[in-house]
C-alpha cells in the first residue's frame, strides 16, 4: 500500500505527541534514543517531497535557508579540523538545526481543510487524558514507574521534596507546556472563529485548568498565558469589533458549564490540590532567582565572554546538544551553554551562529505577517496558533526534540490556517496531490 504525503505528516504528528511514551515505557535505553530521531526520515522526505513539487515556497525564504545551512555545514567542517569531536555530532546539529524548518512552509501545502480540522480535534481530544496522567504523576513517588525519565541516568525534574513536575507521556515537562499552548491557541481560535463548539471549548479549558494546576511549572502557566495575551492584546490592537451578543453569550454558558464540573465532580479537588503544591513551587522559585521574568532575561542574555572570545567558527557543531555531549564526554549535559543563544553562537560561532538566528527570526515574522492579515478579516486562529510556542521559536532549546515538533506544528498550522482562507474555502480547493 502505498503510504501519501499527507499520512507522513499524520504520522509526523503522532511521534511528536508519543515519542516520549515510547521512549519511557515501551523502549528504555538505547532503542529508545533513536525514537528521538524517529521523524527525522519523514521530515527528510517531505522536504525533499516539498521541493520537487514547488510547495517549498516561498523561494527567498528557502534560498535563505540554503544559505544558512552551507554556512552552518562549512563554519562547522571547518571547525572539526583542529577537534577531536566525531563527525557524527557534527551531523547531528546540522540535522538539529535545519531539518525540520522547512516543515513550516511545506505541511500547509500538503493538507487538505479536513485534514486540517481533523488534526486540530485529534490533538484537542488528548487534552483531558493527559491532564489526568499529570494528576497520576504529580501524585505518585518519584520512584514510581509512571515517573521514569527518557534519559537513562537523568531523572524527572522536581517541583518539591516528594513530587515532580509531571510530564504527561511527553520526555519533560517542557514537552506538556508546549502541548498545552498549542491547545489554547486551538481553544482561542474555536472561540472567536466559532470553529468548534461549546462542549469542545469547555473541554480544552477544564483540561488547561486541570494540567497547570498539578504542573509545578512556572514554564507552563506562562507559555499558556503567553498565548492568550497575545491573542486578546493582539486583537484589540487590530481594533476589531467588540465581541457579539452571541459571543458573550458563549462565554457565559462556557463558564456555567465549568463551574459545576470544578465544584460537583473530583476534578475540581485535583485541581486544588494540585495547585497547592503548584503554587508553593511558584514561591520558591521566584525567591530564588527573582521571578520568571528575571530568569527569561538571563535565559536570552548573551555573555560578554560568548561574543568575544568564541572560535571564528564554533567550538563545533552539535557540541551543545545532549548527543554532543554524551558523545564527548560520556554523560548528558550541557557541554556549552544551557541557554539556546549562546549555544548557537558557541557551537557555529558568533557570525553563523546569528544568521542561524535570524532565520528563525525570520520564519517567525513570516507567519506572523500572514497571521496579522488574517486577523483584519477577523479571523483569530492563525494569529492564536503563531503565538503557540512562539519564544520556543524563536530562542528555545529546539535541540530537543518535542520543542522542535511543536515548533513546526504551531507555525505550520498557522501558516495552514491563513492558506485555507482559515478554513472557509471549500475542502479541496487548496488541496495539492500527496
Amino acid at each position: 500500500m502505498r503510504i501519501t504525503a499527507r499520512q507522513l505528516i499524520y504520522t509526523y504528528v503522532a511521534l511528536v505527541i508519543l515519542e516520549g511514551a515510547i521512549r519511557k515505557w515501551l523502549l528504555p535505553g538505547g532503542l529508545g534514543a533513536l525514537v528521538a530521531i524517529a521523524r527525522d526520515p519523514i521530515a527528510l522526505y517531505l522536504v525533499w517531497y516539498g521541493w520537487r513539487r514547488g510547495i517549498f515556497v516561498p523561494s527567498w525564504l528557502r534560498q535563505l535557508w540554503l544559505l544558512t545551512a552551507f554556512c552552518m555545514a562549512a563554519a562547522g567542517l571547518l571547525s572539526l579540523l583542529d577537534s577531536t569531536i566525531p563527525l557524527t555530532v557534527f551531523v547531528f546539529g546540522l540535522r538539529t538545526n535545519l531539518l525540520h524548518f522547512p516543515l513550516v512552509l511545506i505541511i500547509p501545502g500538503l493538507l487538505n481543510v479536513n485534514d486540517f480540522q481533523q488534526l486540530l480535534k485529534r490533538l484537542l481530544a488528548l487534552a483531558l487524558p493527559i491532564a489526568l496522567l499529570m494528576v497520576w504523576q504529580q501524585r505518585s513517588p518519584l520512584s514510581a514507574w509512571i515517573n521514569t525519565s527518557a534519559i537513562e541516568g537523568v531523572g524527572q525534574i522536581v517541583a518539591g521534596v516528594d513530587t515532580i513536575r509531571p510530564p504527561g507521556p511527553f520526555s519533560f515537562i517542557t514537552g506538556v507546556a508546549e502541548y498545552f499552548a498549542l491547545i489554547n491557541a486551538i481553544i482561542i481560535g474555536s472561540f472567536f472563529d466559532r470553529r468548534l463548539g461549546i462542549p469542545w471549548i469547555t473541554y480544552g479549558v477544564l483540561s488547561t485548568i486541570l494540567a497547570v494546576s498539578v504542573s509545578g511549572s512556572r514554564l507552563m502557566a506562562a507559555m499558556v498565558l503567553i498565548v492568550w495575551v497575545g491573542s486578546l492584546g493582539l486583537r484589540l490592537l487590530r481594533k476589531l469589533r467588540p465581541p457579539r451578543v452571541r459571543t458573550v453569550k458563549i462565554f457565559v454558558i462556557i463558564f456555567a458549564a465549568l463551574l459545576p464540573l470544578l465544584v460537583f465532580t473530583p476534578l475540581g479537588g485535583l485541581a486544588l490540590d494540585g495547585w497547592e503544591s503548584t503554587s508553593n513551587r511558584f514561591d520558591v522559585a521566584n525567591t530564588h532567582d527573582g521571578g520568571f521574568l528575571n530568569r527569561f532575561l538571563r535565559i536570552i542574555a548573551v555573555p560578554d565572554s560568548v561574543l568575544w572570545d568564541t572560535p571564528l567558527f564554533g567550538y563545533g557543531l552539535g557540541l551543545g546538544t545532549n548527543f554532543g555531549a554524551r558523545a564527548v564526554s560520556g554523560s548528558v549535559g550541557f557541554a556549552l551553554s544551557e541557554a539556546e543563544m549562546p549555544r548557537i553562537l558557541l557551537e557555529s560561532g558568533v557570525l553563523v551562529g546569528s544568521l542561524f538566528l535570524f532565520l528563525r527570526l525570520t520564519f517567525v515574522t513570516s507567519v506572523f505577517s500572514k497571521a496579522w492579515r488574517a486577523l483584519g478579516q477577523s479571523n483569530q486562529l492563525p494569529m492564536s496558533l503563531c503565538f503557540a510556542n512562539i519564544t520556543v521559536a524563536v530562542v528555545g532549546q529546539i535541540a530537543r526534540p518535542t520543542s522542535m515538533g511543536f515548533v513546526v506544528l504551531s507555525l505550520g498550522f498557522s501558516l495552514a490556517a491563513s492558506r485555507f482562507a482559515l478554513i472557509k474555502s471549500t475542502p479541496n480547493q487548496h488541496q495539492l496531490s500527496a
